[in-house]
């Protein structure tokens, strides 16, 4: 007896592993992990579905692709399971707003969170502390250097630091074609964007969505080289290294920041909401059992003592394994995680979930944000301009939304979807 599970590879195997040893050994069911690049999950798993392969037992995604996997009958309901094994109150300890996005789908429940991302905007403090610093930014900008509490003030900031010799360069930015838009989006949010308007029109081309590109476009000016091709490895070791002093980042800028041996920069990080106090829930991750999966049960148990409990405790504490706490009592009220991570950390981590707007959470989300990323990254390259990038990618919502929806517009009984529950 085994359970096959696919997962993404590099950090988010950390977890999975400790928990597939701790599970055999209390159980004697093997968990065999199959690992993935990240940005091939969802194909590999619906590309199984589809051909009837049954080759897993659990599979990791994003929260914004589980209304998908409903609607095409790939997963299986595990309220049976979680009242057969007394889950009820560890399923209740997870974040509301994250437990209704993350697990539930049409009044069911699927999946278990395992990573409970948001982004926060962190920056230097013994940077923005300085006293020559502060007197060089304000005579070039006329105003004082704070955190930046607007995305032009982001850019000024960037600027600022790429011209002068206080670090390397002025900001880092995961710009690799795939999950970039999740830099864009938080421009969007922030300059007042929203998914759709009040009659589901898509309003991604909007005055918000061009001038968030315009404004993602101009940071990179003060990146370093190579840029265009950095994703999170990339783009966090350009924090970590002392090179810059300011950036967007998921919890890893505060966690990698101050527990890594590889961080420069420990006890001189500081973090709050991103430019304009809003964010987007950026992407999050969870499990989910098919429908067909050959050990359910086994499957459903090997998730409950990794998602749970001691070893998601761990996964909190321990550097380097890209999962975000989610839990209220195990995680931000277990003091052993508050003395880990500090409540520096914790309570902004949690006003920026407050805060925060959900990710496109609709079924068929991957397509669409996949032909947004496509022409994010058009712009960025110089193909073509913010506005025609923006364009096309409305254009584009629409056919998809007649392909899949008969309309072009988003119908009403998704609306709420995009709403962060109460």
């Amino acid at each position: 007896e085994k359970v096959t599970v696919l997962v993404g590879g590099g950090p988010h195997l950390l977890s999975p592993r400790r928990a597939a040893k701790l599970f055999e050994q209390k159980t004697g069911i093997k968990v065999e992990l199959v690992e993935s690049p990240h940005k091939d999950l969802y194909v590999k798993s619906m590309t199984d579905f589809i051909s009837g392969g049954k080759s897993y037992d659990a599979f990791q995604f994003l929260y914004t692709q589980l209304a998908t996997f409903v609607a095409g009958g790939f997963v299986r309901p595990i309220d049976d399971y979680i009242e057969k094994y007394n889950a009820g109150p560890l399923f209740d300890d997870i974040i509301p707003s994250m437990r209704e996005m993350y697990t539930k789908w049409g009044g069911k429940t699927y999946a278990f969170v395992c990573d409970g991302d948001t982004h926060s905007y962190y920056y230097r403090t013994d940077l923005f502390d300085a006293p020559t610093i502060q007197a060089d930014f304000k005579s070039r900008y006329g105003y004082d250097l704070r955190p930046a509490s607007t995305w032009n003030e982001y850019l000024d900031i960037s600027k600022f630091f790429y011209e002068t010799n206080y670090v390397k360069y002025g900001d880092s930015e995961l710009a690799q074609r795939g999950r970039m838009y999740l830099w864009w989006l938080n421009r969007f949010f922030g300059l007042g964007g929203e998914w759709f308007d009040e009659e589901g029109r898509p309003t991604i081309n909007s005055k918000a969505g061009i001038e968030a590109l315009e404004n993602f476009k101009e940071s990179l000016k003060y990146c370093p080289p190579g840029v265009l091709n950095f994703e999170f490895s990339e783009q966090q070791e350009a924090w970590l290294s002392g090179s810059i002093p300011h950036f967007v980042q998921w919890g890893d800028g505060w966690l990698d920041g101050q527990l890594s041996d590889a961080s420069k920069i420990k006890g001189k990080i500081g973090m709050k909401l991103p430019p304009g106090d809003v964010v987007g829930l950026a992407t999050g991750w969870a499990f989910a059992i098919p429908k067909d999966a050959k050990n359910p049960e086994g499957a459903f148990r090997y998730l409950k003592l990794l998602t749970f409990g001691e070893n998601s405790a761990w996964a909190m504490t321990f550097p380097g394994t890209g999962y975000q706490p989610y839990l209220i009592k195990e995680h931000y009220e277990n003091p052993e995680v508050i003395k880990a991570l500090g409540n520096d950390f914790l309570k902004p981590y949690l006003d920026c979930i407050a805060e925060g707007k959900t990710d496109l959470r609709i079924p068929y989300a991957a397509e669409f944000l996949d032909n947004l990323d496509m022409n994010l990254s058009r712009a960025l390259a110089g193909e073509v301009t913010p506005k025609k990038a923006m364009d096309d990618t409305a254009k584009h919502w629409v056919g998809l939304l007649e392909r899949y929806f008969g309309s072009s517009t988003l119908p009403e009984k998704f609306k709420p979807m995009l709403k962060i529950p109460e």
